[in-house]
């Protein structure tokens, strides 16, 4: 067997070195997946986890910032950290954080709600209860009488409605990915319904006939009203000028 000689143009990617406050993140951050740290216990003192990890105290620091701000610890009594369970919101900003960090665009975020939310609404239509659709009420409610150049207060009642649709399933799963959906997508929206001058009214419609499929237990036309209200959303960044190339930020 002839072995082919190496090429000479062949070249490696240099070995990068890794932030040490990011090691610290991560060593602390496996104990408490591991379960050796559960939730509520508490961590040892910034001296000792500056001896333990032989790293100075600023660095420390900031690889803890970093854990609070993924939700993984928070200060207890006399502010020392413990460790916290995750609840769905920290989930969702970590993740919509990390796919914005990556690279993801309007279209891929839109493409992903086209997914979702129809096929949700569609078993919302079957699972939901008197309690779950009591909630879409007072938020379509809400919007209704939301002044109609308020578009902040608009975009905040849109983003509650689907957070409610999710929120009925009762599954930190769907309702952390579509949270994460609906933070990405949230500044388009926000040009959308600032464009498109009769945004309010067509999204206070779709909601409304989306209520009564949910009251119905109708499946299908619960499926076809949220298909058509994200088709009505890919209309509104064509109005409002948006590509679904732009990278979101």
């Amino acid at each position: 067997m002839t072995l082919a000689p190496p090429s000479p143009d062949h070249r490696f990617d240099p070995i990068r070195k890794v932030p040490a406050y990011l090691k610290v993140r991560d060593a602390i951050e496996a104990e408490i997946l591991a379960g050796r740290l559960a939730a509520g216990a508490f961590l040892p003192p910034e001296s000792d986890l500056c001896r333990q990890l032989d790293v100075n105290r600023s660095t420390v620091r900031e690889g803890i910032r970093l854990l609070e701000t993924s939700g993984l610890v928070e200060r207890g009594a006399g502010k020392r950290l413990r460790v916290r369970r995750p609840g769905t919101g920290d989930v969702a900003r970590s993740t919509s954080r990390a796919l914005t960090f990556s690279g993801v665009t309007i279209l891929q975020a839109w493409d992903a709600l086209a997914l979702f939310q129809p096929q949700m609404a569609a078993s919302a239509a079957l699972r939901f209860g008197q309690s779950e659709i009591d909630a879409l009420e007072a938020t379509h409610e809400y919007l209704i009488d939301t002044d109609g150049d308020d578009f902040e207060t608009i975009v905040r009642h849109t983003d509650a409605f689907f957070a409610h649709v999710a929120a009925g399933f009762d599954n930190p799963i769907t309702t952390a990915l579509l949270a994460a959906l609906n933070r990405l997508i949230e500044a388009g929206l926000r040009q959308v319904i600032t464009a498109v001058p009769d945004a309010k009214t067509r999204i206070a419609t779709a909601q409304a006939k989306l209520i009564t499929a949910l009251k119905d237990q109708d499946a299908e036309a619960a499926r076809l009203w949220m298909t058509r209200h994200i088709d009505d959303l890919r209309r509104g960044f064509d109005v409002a000028g948006l590509s679904m190339d732009t990278l979101i930020v």
